[in-house]
């Protein structure tokens, strides 16, 4: 499993029922499946687990990634550690009001972290949501 110098990376068991109350613990999800995408605060409910393809689901200090593998499903928490804010850009990004939850337009929130390459050059290693919000016309 790939290691990075400001996240711990587990990787999670894939059963569905250990999946739904670990992502429960987090506020945001992003979740892609066959039929909908579902993306916002608390949509926990609206998952299709036998459809699902990936969910991200997240807060500011971490996520949860599932993803499709082979026909079955895969797992890892990342967590961030506590030195990571020198080494960490921020973004912003709109999402589509078809796909938001929310009435009103929203607005992902997005962490890129760095790390030197061989040559001391700063590259993005790792890149997660971290908030979604609601924002006015």
């Amino acid at each position: 499993m790939k290691t990075y110098k400001h996240l711990e990376v587990r990787e999670i068991a894939a059963e569905i029922p250990e999946l739904k109350k670990r992502a429960a613990q987090y506020p945001y999800m992003i979740a892609h499946m066959y039929s909908d995408i579902q993306c916002g605060e608390n949509v926990h409910d609206e998952i299709n687990w036998d459809e699902l393809v990936e969910l991200r689901a997240f807060d500011e200090k971490g996520e949860l990634h599932i993803y499709e593998q082979n026909g079955g499903l895969k797992a890892v928490e990342i967590t961030e550690t506590e030195d990571c804010k020198e080494d960490t850009v921020v973004k912003y990004y709109p999402v589509r009001k078809a796909v938001c939850a929310s009435a009103k337009r929203c607005v992902l929130a997005v962490k890129e972290y760095l790390e030197d390459d061989e040559d001391g050059q700063a590259v993005v290693v790792y890149t997660r949501p971290f908030g979604l919000e609601a924002k006015a016309e």
